[in-house]
């Protein structure tokens, strides 16, 4: 948009104003009383615009202001107690436009807010209410067009004004187009209260489901006494004398589902255990890739054994070594390969792998995790949802115990630490979970091959 150049006596104004500024902000001077209600100042303060720096939105709107009216210069002004501060300027020299504020000595939008009113001035020197503002001969300001920045209360915060260095007549259409301007103006401040309020009422619920997830992982560890009190009833009613068939069965039934509500018990801790910081619920240590799975194979062996399960592993000879929460990913790898063998049908197959992916930039080279199995798979339409808190693997599966929430916990900790989670499958023909966990270049464990693992 072209700059509308100003006159040589405007400039001359300005510099002999700029050259008296000194005493101007230092000396004590009586200056004006703003008129407005005490309501109307804490409004404007409660606006947060005052004392902001520049934005483009606003900066866009003075110099249209400018161009539209075809005056030199444009001004977006908040009215405090003593003071005006331009929020934005067009057209006024460095360092006036700098400075950002002038008193109220030297203010003719203060009469928009004292009347909540357009004010028009066609010649200023001889307008009965700012003939005598200094404005007049330090500024060469000789016309002026103003209108209000009502907010939704009906307070009038300040002015958008245009204003000429020479006497002009201020048409209708002219003002229609300030006014426009204004009410976009204001549009742009409410638009900064709603963020700041969505901003607030956003942390308020994060602390609340912060406070809830405290009070439910309090919950759910106090359900681990009565629980383990009873896993131990359980086992003593044999000794109590012998069971029938039937008094058998139940205690059985009984003792499955005790043993579901203590696996879910310990998955609601798990997942509870990772909080939104991830990496400080972490304890890292280095960790050799060949002894995590091992860990995790001798916790599955018992279940795969007695459905006939081949299990395998593949560790890639050069593996590097990890800086990791070993327990975790031991957990993870436990709920993967669990899974596995659970919705693997008896004399089938599951392998777990692991490899170095020492990708390029901006992918850190990680170790690659892989459970693969030849199970029932997971229908197309269950798997975009597979990780989230509660979502079963198969809700149909005459196998499935599963409260939903082994495969949140592992997303959790993946994430956590720095990694990512997959799956790939296709119904009745197995699934191929996959996970990376960066290598930490700068551990000692991370600086050169672990010790080879076969498998």
């Amino acid at each position: 948009m072209p700059t509308i150049a100003l006159s040589t006596c405007y400039y001359a104004h300005i510099r002999r104003w700029l050259s008296q500024t000194q005493i101007f902000l230092y000396l004590p001077i009586k200056m004006e009383t703003a008129p407005e209600s005490s309501a109307r100042i804490a409004a404007l303060h409660k606006s947060g615009v005052l004392d902001t720096p520049r934005e483009p939105a606003f900066d866009r709107l003075t110099a249209f202001a400018s161009a539209l009216l075809k005056t030199p210069v444009a001004l977006m002004t908040l009215i405090d107690i003593d003071r005006q501060f331009f929020k934005s300027t067009y057209g006024l020299p460095a360092p006036l436009t700098d400075m950002r504020e002038t008193p109220l000595s030297h203010s003719f939008c203060k009469h928009v807010t004292s009347s909540g009113n357009t004010f028009l001035v066609e010649d200023a020197r001889t307008h009965p209410l700012v003939k005598d503002n200094p404005a007049v001969s330090d500024f060469g300001i000789i016309a002026y067009a103003g209108v209000p920045l009502n907010d939704s209360s009906g307070y009038t915060l300040g002015a958008l004004c245009a204003i000429d260095v020479q006497p002009r007549v201020w048409s209708a259409e002219e003002i229609d187009l300030l006014r426009a301007l204004a009410a976009q103006v204001m549009t742009e401040m409410e638009l900064r209260e709603h963020a700041k309020k969505l901003a607030a009422s956003f942390e308020d619920l994060r602390v609340a489901e912060a406070d809830r997830e405290t009070m439910t992982q309090l919950t759910v560890h106090d359900l681990r006494t009565p629980l383990t009190s009873l896993s131990m009833g359980l086992e003593m009613l044999p000794q109590l004398g012998p069971l029938n068939v039937d008094q058998q069965g139940a205690l059985d039934l009984v003792r499955r589902v005790s043993d579901v509500l203590r696996q879910l018990v310990d998955d609601l801790l798990d997942i509870g255990s990772v909080n939104q910081r991830g990496r400080q619920a972490l304890s890292y240590r280095s960790c050799v890739v060949g002894d995590l799975i091992d860990r995790a194979l001798e916790q599955v062996s018992p279940l795969a054994q007695k459905k006939a399960i081949q299990v395998s592993k593949q560790v890639a000879p050069d593996i590097s070594g990890l800086v990791a929460d070993e327990d975790k990913l031991t957990r993870v790898l436990v709920n993967l390969l669990g899974n596995a063998v659970k919705f693997t049908p008896k004399g089938g197959t599951v392998r777990v792998a692991a490899r170095n992916e020492l990708a390029a930039f901006p992918r850190q080279p990680s170790i690659v995790f892989t459970v693969e199995d030849s199970g029932i798979g997971i229908p197309p339409e269950h798997q975009a949802r597979i990780f989230e808190h509660g979502v079963k693997l198969d809700a149909s599966a005459p196998t499935s115990k599963s409260a939903g929430l082994g495969l949140t916990f592992c997303q959790r900790i993946v994430e956590a630490h720095g990694g990512t989670i997959q799956v790939c499958s296709e119904k009745e023909k197995g699934s191929c979970f996959t996970f990376t966990i960066p290598i930490t270049n700068d551990s000692p464990a991370a600086l050169s091959p672990a010790k080879p693992v076969s498998g």
